[in-house]
């Protein structure tokens, strides 16, 4: 789980951060906390969909674009993630929620209590959504990717490839971070430019690993028998 926190106050920032990661402790959860001191460092961040934030909390007051602004610009984008405004006043709140905001937190006024079931709300959505699909972007076009029909990743040079089902799609990251994206998926990094799922490996013979469609990937001495150790007998399963 991805959180980003971004407000032009760094007392705000460091504020809301602490609370967050101690109801986080609370509750058994570890996100990851990113912070921006202003709309186009998160606008900027948000562009590479392996590592978008599950979670935003948007200062609407701040220099240059003001939350809003910058919560058009995020859905324009196609970010999917569950935004909580903070706010000094509810003023511009129904204009807030033309960006499908999930809630709002009024600084000083909203309670510790009111806070944690609105964090909380916005994990279960945000888990929701990781459990079905992932969202990747390139060149304006934007895929919404099942993650259990996805077989394989391959990274050519700068450009990923995403195989799932009978289709691929490219767009810009690193296996690394798409590794981190889908941590805990059943998905192993096989070799330097292959992250494959395992629900769809079939057999592994050479340093070959073949999918159940019938498709070989190379597979890397230093991960074929951590490979060969996570593969056991099962039915084939079926491509959807």
């Amino acid at each position: 789980m991805r959180i980003a926190i971004c407000d032009d106050n760094p007392q705000h920032v460091r504020k809301y951060t602490e609370k967050l990661s101690a109801i986080g402790q609370k509750h058994g959860l570890t996100p990851t906390i990113d912070q921006y001191a202003n709309g186009e460092q998160l606008l900027f961040a948000q562009e590479d969909t392996a590592t978008r934030a599950d979670i935003i909390f948007l200062d609407i007051r701040m220099p240059g674009r003001d939350g809003v602004d910058i919560a058009h610009a995020l859905r324009e984008m196609q970010q999917e993630g569950e935004i909580i405004f903070l706010t000094r006043s509810t003023d511009n709140m129904l204009d807030a929620f033309d960006v499908d905001a999930l809630h709002y937190i009024v600084k000083g006024q909203t309670s510790d209590e009111k806070i944690e079931e609105i964090f909380l709300r916005a994990i279960h959505r945000a888990e929701q959504k990781q459990q079905e699909t992932v969202v990747l972007t390139c060149a304006g076009e934007s895929r919404s990717v099942p993650v259990n029909q996805i077989l394989y990743f391959e990274s050519i040079r700068h450009v990923i490839q995403v195989h799932y089902g009978t289709e691929m799609f490219e767009f810009y990251s690193t296996l690394g971070k798409i590794e981190e994206l889908l941590f805990g998926h059943g998905f192993m990094r096989i070799h330097r430019s292959f992250l494959v799922s395992l629900r769809y490996a079939a057999s592994l013979a050479n340093y070959t690993l073949t999918l159940y469609n019938g498709e070989q990937l190379p597979v890397a001495k230093g991960s074929y028998r951590q490979l060969k150790e996570k593969m056991t007998p099962a039915p084939a399963a079926k491509v959807l």
